[in-house]
């Protein structure tokens, strides 16, 4: 009732009298104050439903709304709409004071039910034209149509709120005033002129909430015309430059994610770097009409909105059992007496804390309530059963338990945070309170540990499969499967692991299964499908994005992993996997947004950021917020070897029901005989109805390949429509054509008008002309305003007599002439035999250079553009369309590398890649990767950057014909060095005779380097380079799922100059500064950071004794992923967090020689630039003194190891041997 009273000024409805001025105050305050005011409407309206039931629908919508609102950034336009749905619910405040029967005998049951279900309609309505029109782009809003007609949209809710407001006060009115009945509110009319009023004033104030930007905008597209704008491609991409494509279901937050991400086709895919401006995207999106997005809107809105009252429904049915069991303090008992749980409470009352207090103090106090008053062991506490979880509230712990009731990381405890913790709705129904703060304290790590090795499982899974599906599916999977790897394992390879006791984890189980089916029922609520940030704030609830975010990776990798299987049967709709890859997006979005907020309060707080993030979460966040999704070669070469999935997580695609799908499924691909097919006859009152062959002309040539028209009546006979698919921009295209003809003029010709739109081009077509009955064709002119651009068109039933047709406009006797010539000299030529060859290499250049135009290989030379522009002039649609299914069928067989581009010609490799893997001439980010051209395979490749050496072609490298994802470039990279050098191996034997010279295995000829192995193979199969190149090695053994690795000669060593010597200075000094600055924030932070242990000091010794640019093999234990582990699984003081930290595993560390130093000599002395190279295999002759060998000689075709990199004296005698005596002295040269 309290409640109810303190919100008795949002309870009074306005009066009729109120003018222009006071409405536009009275709207504009309770825009400013509705996040404020809503929750204590919401407070009150929840103690009347406690009496009044029949209220909860409309409760429920209302609340529904706030929340979905309450989680996106506020826009002022819709919370004036909401402002107005705030009013209309203030009403029902008062019905608590409503008596029952009212004075006509009826109940106010009876009286509002039906108005409160028709008002949770109209709330859901709104909510959902509110959402459909903050997910509108930036342009919707400032082009003067579509900005009326969402506008439109919006203050249609107005009068719908105010009007339904006036029906609840009417009907609270019969009940409060005995001659309410018989009296009006207000008048009628000056209710009427009131709500004009106020729908005029709200639409002025939803031109005054436009943001700067789009003021900005609004202005300078006035200044370009307007709505005339859409008209002006050019205008339309210069005012983009400056304004963002704003979506809030945009992926915005993946910015850090270096990786480009590219559709696998000719059409671009959105890259995870945010929206990048789409013309057509944005032009179809203009174009479509309010009502009509809307409606689609609608449809996976109301799933959200359903599943959010649902969880609504269920919070509040939880929070009235609470308040039953809850023990009320009375109010003057201090700031204590607000605490629910009352261990807690006596803690607060005995420290004597206010409203707040600092982290680790209330850790300590917690833990010391616990371990030295030992109040669980009493025999008369209630948590007696639970007494196993003191001994995880220890100082060891500590950090994980602040974090728990830390909710906004700020470094204090409020009451609040306290209650929200032990009253979280995700607390097992009969957990203590020390069972639940040990599941945080350890219990959480270990779960997810366990969902990271779920996730690799599927991954491994995954990689699997994408080899298994279908062709017309390959490319989709394999670009959900690399991005989503990228994605999710920045976060599950960064997280400190603890796999703890099975017994252990028996105690947390139930939680951990409840709450993963809690988020599998939302998911399936949404289909799997997460939209926007409001839609995963639904799936996940309230609370950090780390309680959540590797169980709902999991998950929704889960049910991917049975797409993919079905993959493998049926053909997948392309939107599939896009739609799968925009939840995973979403859901690291959500992540890389809660790096951003904990990163300003260590900022304000003065922490060292990077080594909190080290901390926060067990490292959860340690590599995401170092380098956004990105995995860089030296990061993939430290990740430990992947985790094999089990056969039987793997689905049966026959036991996958199609229900997982959210799209119909989608084309197979097939050769398109049906190209050729004679036209059906057309029937109609029009001759005009059937197949036409023509083109369109500009200045005289024609632009794009022969159209073909097939005309059908629409829904009248005047209306017809054509449909079908057109090479146009060097890409093919469905089209749809629309328009009208009129009656016959005097002359029997009739007047047409046609609209051509195009599925892939947001630039549209107009065409008007005239039939001509006598001709029995179509002509006139083209118009296409959005590229200003004009022409001529004509249309023929004979594709043959219109292929050689000029252009109208340059029609004379010579033309004529011309084409009448031409025309018959092709159908002479068509019965000859050369014809039918001409015809043949025209097919496969043609496909050859739109395959280079357009998807793969090196792009074209101006003539070969010239020759493609040739070709297509020539080309009927029967062909073209015949043509492309055979281009589509080759693009489905091959593996294009989208992800990458040739380091030599800067193409896009398709079919094969090749990968170095010498050390020299990579850096920290990448390896150079090469197509498969000899010219590219045999290049050298300089860089850019002053410490990175240039591609040799002599250098290791590894090709292969697969899909290879960044999990497996470095352990194939290293399987391919160790494949490498067993090859060299075999050379130097085969010099010295003690093994036959290695044949080809197709070919059966002695191979000469340079030559190939394979990696994969059991036998030590070798393959020249001409049998590779042209792919004739391949058999049942040996296939291309195989890697091969390029064996040529070792090149001789360099040294390196005093400038690359001093780089590897530099990068280690920063290494050790970098060190020491994380020991000295550790040593001084105390709880707030790790106490700092030997394990510490003994970890950074070995990083500072690890020379720059060294790396471990892929796999090797100690890496990422393996270092933190339990000593002791499950115990309290095991994880890493404790004083007792466990000694570094040795697996995988410097031997026992010791660490090498930077810039120490080696052990036959100090080399100094310009003197000769000391005694080594490397060393053919003596070098002239004083002249140190230049980077780009000839003669050094290798490069030496960094300082401090340097073999022993052993092994470099030992490859001397093999070197000097066994090894070619240069490439090409045969085994003699």
């Amino acid at each position: 009732m309290r409640a109810a009273n303190a919100h008795s000024s949002l309870t009074v409805a306005k009066e009729p009298s109120m003018d222009t001025p006071q409405i536009s105050e009275a709207i504009q305050k309770g825009v400013n104050t509705f996040m404020e005011t809503v929750p204590t409407l919401i407070k009150a309206l929840d103690e009347v439903v406690k009496n009044k039931q029949f209220v909860s629908v409309v409760v429920t919508a209302f609340k529904a709304a706030y929340a979905i609102e309450r989680g996106r950034k506020n826009d002022k336009r819709v919370l004036t709409i909401y402002n107005e749905m705030k009013e209309m619910m203030a009403v029902l405040v008062r019905l608590n004071g409503v008596s029952d029967p009212g004075h006509d005998g009826l109940t106010i049951k009876e009286r509002m039910e039906e108005l409160c279900r028709d008002a949770a309609d109209e709330i859901q309505c709104c909510a959902n034209v509110c959402d459909a029109y903050l997910k509108k782009s930036i342009f919707t809003r400032i082009i003067p149509a579509k900005r009326d007609s969402w506008d439109g949209q919006l203050l249609r809710f107005v009068r719908v709120f105010a009007e339904r407001r006036y029906k609840f006060e009417s009907a609270l009115a019969t009940h409060v005033n005995a001659d309410a009945a018989h009296l009006k509110l207000a008048n009628d009319n000056a209710r009427a002129a009131e709500l004009t009023r106020r729908v005029n004033v709200t639409s002025q104030l939803l031109q005054e909430y436009a943001t700067a930007q789009e003021k900005e905008l609004d202005a300078r597209a006035t200044r370009m015309g307007g709505d005339a704008l859409l008209a002006d491609k050019q205008a339309m991409k210069m005012l983009s430059r400056d304004a963002v494509v704003e979506n809030e279901q945009a992926i915005d937050g993946l910015a850090a994610h270096a990786q480009p991400g590219t559709k696998p086709g000719p059409e671009s895919r959105r890259a995870p770097q945010g929206r990048p401006f789409d013309l057509a995207e944005l032009q179809q999106e203009i174009r479509r009409d309010p009502g009509e997005a809307i409606k689609i809107n609608a449809e996976f809105f109301n799933r959200k909105f359903g599943l959010q009252r649902r969880q609504i429904e269920e919070d509040f049915v939880a929070a009235v059992n609470r308040e039953g069991d809850r023990i009320i303090t009375a109010v003057t008992a201090g700031p204590h007496g607000k605490i629910d749980d009352p261990d807690i409470r006596n803690i607060w009352k005995e420290m004597g804390w206010r409203g707040s207090v600092k982290s680790r103090h209330f850790v300590m106090a917690l833990k010391d309530h616990y371990h030295i008053e030992n109040v669980v062991e009493e025999s008369d506490h209630p948590n007696k059963a639970d007494s196993w979880a003191v001994e995880y509230i220890s100082i060891g712990r500590a950090r994980t338990i602040m974090e728990a009731f830390d909710d906004d990381a700020s470094g204090f405890v409020t009451v609040k945070e306290v209650n929200g913790f032990t009253q979280s709705k995700s607390r097992p129904t009969g957990w203590s309170l020390p069972h639940w703060i040990a599941y945080w304290a350890t219990g959480w790590q270990m779960t997810s540990t366990t969902y990271c090795e779920k996730i690799e499982e599927i991954f491994d899974a995954m990689i699997r499969l994408a080899h298994e599906v279908l062709p017309e599916n390959r490319s989709n999977v394999y670009y959900y499967v690399g991005e989503t790897w990228s994605c999710v394992t920045a976060f599950a390879q960064s997280i400190k692991r603890e796999t703890g006791t099975e017994e252990l984890r028996a105690k947390f189980e139930p939680h951990v299964a409840a709450e993963e089916a809690r988020l599998r029922r939302a998911f399936e609520d949404l289909n799997y499908r997460i939209d926007d940030p409001t839609t995963l704030r639904v799936i996940a609830g309230e609370g950090r994005i780390e309680m959540t975010l590797l169980p709902m990776f999991y998950l929704a990798m889960k049910r991917d992993l049975e797409k993919i299987s079905l993959a493998r049967k049926h053909v997948l709709s392309e939107d599939e996997l896009d739609e799968s890859l925009d939840t995973i997006y979403s859901i690291a979005n959500a992540a890389l947004t809660r790096i951003e907020g904990l990163r300003s309060i260590f900022e304000q707080q003065s922490l060292e950021v990077k080594h909190q993030f080290e901390i926060f979460a067990k490292g959860l966040y340690k590599i995401s917020s170092a380098n956004g999704l990105t995995f860089d070669g030296e990061k993939l070469r430290g990740l430990p070897n992947p985790i094999p999935c089990r056969d039987e997580i793997i689905p049966d695609p026959d036991s996958v029901p199609l229900s997982v799908l959210n799209h119909p499924l989608g084309r197979a691909h097939k050769i398109d005989f049906a190209a050729y097919d004679p036209p059906e006859h057309m029937e109609g009152t029009y001759p005009m109805l059937g197949v036409y062959y023509g083109f369109i002309y500009e200045n005289g040539e024609p632009t794009d390949p022969m159209f073909k028209l097939t005309f059908t009546a629409g829904e009248g006979e005047h209306t017809p429509i054509a449909t079908g698919w057109h090479y146009r921009d060097f890409q093919y295209m469905s089209y749809k054509a629309t328009g009208n003809w009129s009656a016959p003029s005097e002359g029997g010709k009739i007047p047409v008008e046609l609209n051509l739109t195009y599925s892939a081009e947001w630039a549209y077509t107009e065409l008007e002309g005239v039939f001509d009955p006598e001709e029995n064709s179509i002509r006139g002119t083209m118009v296409m305003p959005d590229c200003e651009s004009s022409g001529e068109f004509v249309f023929k039933r004979d594709p043959d007599f219109v292929r050689f047709y000029p252009a109208p406009s340059a029609i004379n006797a010579r033309t004529r002439w011309n084409f009448a010539t031409t025309t018959i000299r092709d159908r002479v030529r068509r019965r000859s035999f050369p014809y039918i060859l001409e015809r043949s290499r025209d097919k496969e250049r043609y496909m050859e250079l739109v395959i280079r135009n357009d998807h793969y290989g090196r792009d074209l030379s101006d003539d070969e553009e010239d020759e493609l522009q040739d070709l297509l002039s020539d080309l009927c649609e029967a062909d073209a369309q015949f043509y492309h299914s055979l281009i589509e069928i080759h693009l489905s067989k091959t593996i294009i590398f989208h992800q990458i581009r040739c380091d030599s010609c800067d193409s896009t490799p398709g079919g094969s890649r090749i990968v170095c893997i010498d050390p020299d001439c990579r850096n920290e980010e990448t390896s150079v990767n090469l197509c498969s051209e000899p010219e590219c395979i045999n290049s050298t490749v300089t860089f850019e950057e002053a410490d990175r050496q240039a591609h040799l072609p002599n250098h290791g490298m590894f090709k292969v014909h697969r899909m290879i994802f960044d999990r497996d470039t470095a352990i194939i990279g290293n399987l391919a060095q160790d494949a490498l050098d067993s090859a060299r191996e075999s050379m130097s034997q085969n010099k010295k005779g003690r093994k036959s010279k290695p044949k080809c295995a197709h070919c059966k000829n002695t191979v000469s380097l340079p030559c190939w192995r394979c990696v994969e193979c059991t036998d030590e199969r070798f393959i020249c380079d001409d049998c590779e190149h042209k792919q004739l090695a391949f058999d049942a053994t040996h296939t291309k799922m195989h890697t091969i690795v390029r064996v040529t000669v070792k090149g001789k060593k360099r040294k390196h100059t005093v400038e690359e010597r001093m780089q590897v200075l530099e990068r280690e000094f920063a290494k050790v500064r970098e060190t020491l600055a994380n020991l000295v924030a550790k040593s001084t932070e105390g709880l707030q950071g790790e106490p700092l242990t030997k394990g510490d000091l003994q970890a950074a010794a070995i990083g500072l004794s690890e020379p720059a640019g060294s790396e471990g093999k892929a796999g090797s234990e100690g890496k990422a992923g393996s270092e933190g582990e339990s000593g002791s699984e499950g115990k309290a003081e095991s994880d890493g967090d404790s004083g007792s930290e466990r000694e570094p595993e040795s697996e995988g560390e410097p031997e026992s020689e010791g660490p090498e130093s930077v810039g120490e000599p080696e052990s036959e002395g100090p080399e100094s630039v310009g003197e000769p190279e000391s005694e080594g295999p490397e060393s053919e002759g003596p070098e002239s003194e004083g002249e140190p060998e230049s980077e780009g000689e000839p003669g050094s075709v290798g490069e030496p190891e960094l300082v401090g990199e340097h073999e022993s004296d052993g092994e470099r005698e030992s490859e001397g041997e093999h070197e000097s005596e066994g090894e070619p002295e240069s490439e090409g040269d045969d085994w003699e």
